[in-house]
Parts: C-alpha cells; sequence; structure tokens
C-alpha cells in the first residue's frame, strides 16, 4: 500500500496538541515540516533523525512504524533499539512497539563475551529484520556500533534510522 502525504498527515496531526489549538496555523507549518522529513526518511537506506529534547523525534519514529507496517504489511519486521534500558523503555512505551537495547540484540545474537565484553566474531548476523531505528545514537560508542554493524546481515536490510539529540 503506497504511503501519501495524506498518510503522513494523519499520523502526526494531534488535534489535542496546545499549538494546534492556540495557534492553528504555525502547527500546520510544523506538521507540513514533519510530513516532509518523514518522506525523505522513508526513502533513504540510511538516515539520521535529530533534534533537540522535545521536538517531536520520537513522534517521528511512531510515524515511520505506521508507515512501514501500511506500506509492507503489520508483520514487517523492524528491530527499535536504545543504548539503555531507560531510553528502550521510552521508546516501547511512545510507540507502542517492542524495544530492546543494543547490548540485549547483541547478547541474543552471541557478540557479547562472558564478561560482557564486545566480541569481534563469532556471533549470529541478524537477517529478520528489515529497518533498523536506533534511538539516543549519540550515546554509541564506536566499538557498541562495530559490534552492532557486525551482527546485521545488511543484505536484508532496507533501512537504518539513527536518531538522536545533537545536543548530547
Amino acid at each position: 500500500v503506497p504511503v501519501t502525504e495524506g498518510h503522513w498527515k494523519s499520523c502526526l496531526y494531534d488535534s489535542q496538541s496546545e499549538l494546534a489549538r492556540s495557534h492553528p496555523s504555525d502547527y500546520e507549518k510544523s506538521i507540513a515540516t514533519q510530513v516532509a522529513v518523514c518522506q525523505q526518511i522513508f526513502r533513504r537506506p540510511i538516515s539520521v533523525l535529530c533534534g533537540a529534547a522535545g521536538t517531536g523525534k520520537t513522534t517521528l519514529v511512531k510515524a515511520i512504524i505506521q508507515a512501514i507496517e501500511r506500506a509492507h504489511g503489520t508483520g514487517t519486521s523492524f528491530r527499535l533499539l536504545a543504548p539503555t534500558g531507560k531510553a528502550a523503555d521510552r521508546l516501547r512505551a511512545c510507540t507502542g512497539k517492542e524495544a530492546s537495547t543494543v547490548h540485549s540484540f547483541l547478547a541474543e545474537r552471541g557478540w557479547l563475551n562472558d564478561n560482557l565484553t564486545l566480541r569481534r566474531s563469532g556471533g549470529r548476523r541478524e537477517a529478520g529484520h528489515s529497518t533498523y531505528i536506533i534511538d539516543e545514537s549519540s550515546m554509541l560508542d564506536l566499538p557498541l556500533l562495530a559490534a552492532f554493524c557486525r551482527a546485521v546481515n545488511w543484505n536484508a536490510v532496507q533501512r537504518l534510522i539513527f536518531v538522536g539529540d545533537p545536543n548530547q
């Protein structure tokens, strides 16, 4: 099913928003900007979604997930990841979808040693997900990101979306 501008708008528009009630024209402009961002992210294989706290990054992630399910079916596999348990909990609460830490993703596939250090080889590559969304990605260090890259079968991936705050 195609994802249209109208679909994006219906996912993002919240009539109960304080801004929608107090400044409807500004809210419409904001929604139009968010629609444009979602359309670009949805079409690209690698994207970075950045913004300061409270700018609506998680709202955009939720809209992108809805678009993925609309375009590819509700059984479409995607993975929501975050570097900390608190960030994964917040992502889970805001999207209503399962989210986990990057470390637990790596541990499930054998990329962590018994002492919780990262392995350079020997783990299983994940091929079951077509989209990966990593929230709070500015908190990832290079060894953790490298282990994540080794743990994914990139031939099966359609999208990789990094979400973060440039002020962190």
